[in-house]
């Protein structure tokens, strides 16, 4: 028999800011009228569904079957998950991974894999949820604040932005974190490594969305208004951020590099040396900001390797040996 998790009192702990509900109710009119309706989940891969037992039973998709269960509308879902990346990653891939889709809700999980609080958290995911919320009008945006097995995430960070945005934040960690840690809840009944929710933690964190969800259905959206999300509470120099990959951006020189099919975390070429020699060069004009993902490899085949950018050199180790993975 499986434990029940879901009780008032997680619930109460889980809403860490209430927030504005306008924009999800704007939703509920949309799927009231019987359209469909495009739901999102953006996140590492907590959300990607990993150490769930099947598709159906990552929290997302818990989540639609809400929509759908409650409305009796059509729901499009799309999971827009991919594992070791956070809100940096994030904000660069909307276009490609979210913003395709024209998503009419999302809910942002990042809070375990952008590391911890601090100033550079808290501008990078400044920058992640500025630019979702003014995609387009009235798109909703929920945040979760999930966890690591020391209870350990940046929701201190993540609340500062949901705060300035009126943006409504759920906390998975807040919900079960206080009974993990008096032994009222083993931290084996929610997962069985040292981050991912098994089926019950997915469950219980799509159950603490639809308690809130279901909370605000009472009230009337027309005793309401929107909140201002076009100022940033840091900055928004990344709302232009796209990510190339290799065949999408040709460099000055290849050098020793060539371009191969890599395929790793939604990545299908990338620029590759096989062993040392001339560096692959590339100029850029009028541009604010450069990052540079490189493969880390578990198979110890990764290499060294520095990236000089306006005189500056910094160096990159590829080498991943005895890891859990292959990441970008």
């Amino acid at each position: 028999m499986t434990e029940i998790l879901f009780n008032k009192e997680r619930y109460e702990r889980s809403i860490t800011n209430y927030g504005n509900p306008y924009r999800i109710l704007k939703v509920f009119e949309k799927a009231k009228r019987g359209e469909e309706i495009v739901f999102a989940v953006i996140g590492g891969s907590i959300t990607t569904m990993c150490n769930a037992s099947k598709w159906e039973n990552q929290y997302g998709y818990i989540i639609k079957e809400w929509f759908e269960k409650t409305f009796n509308t059509s729901v499009k879902f799309v999971n827009a998950g991919i594992g070791a990346t956070g809100s940096l990653h994030g904000v660069h891939r909307l276009d490609r991974d979210l913003f395709c889709h024209k998503p009419d809700f999302v809910a942002v999980e990042f809070a375990v894999n952008d590391g911890g609080d601090g100033d550079t958290t808290v501008e990078i995911y400044d920058n992640l949820i500025n630019r979702i919320l003014n995609y387009k009008p009235e798109i909703a945006v929920l945040g979760i604040g999930m966890m690591n097995e020391a209870g350990g995430n940046c929701q201190a960070s993540h609340l500062k932005v949901a705060k300035h945005y009126e943006m409504p934040y759920i906390s998975y960690r807040d919900a079960a974190w206080p009974d993990v840690e008096k032994g009222i809840l083993a931290w084996s009944t929610l997962s069985n490594d040292a981050v991912h929710p098994i089926d019950a933690g997915h469950k219980l964190t799509a159950d603490l969305v639809t308690a809130y969800l279901e909370e605000i259905m009472s009230k009337d959206v027309n005793t309401l208004c929107d909140s201002p999300c076009e100022k940033p509470l840091v900055n928004n120099r990344l709302k232009d951020g796209k990510i190339f990959h290799a065949g999408q951006i040709e460099p000055k020189s290849y050098g020793c590099f060539t371009v191969q099919d890599i395929r790793v975390n939604e990545v299908q070429t990338g620029f590759v040396a096989e062993e040392n020699g001339a560096p692959i060069v590339f100029e850029f004009e009028n541009c604010q900001s450069v990052y540079l993902e490189y493969e880390r490899s578990h198979t110890g085949v990764g290499g060294k390797g520095v990236a000089k950018v306006n005189g500056e050199t910094f160096e990159m180790d590829s080498d991943f040996t005895g890891g859990w993975g292959t990441y970008h």
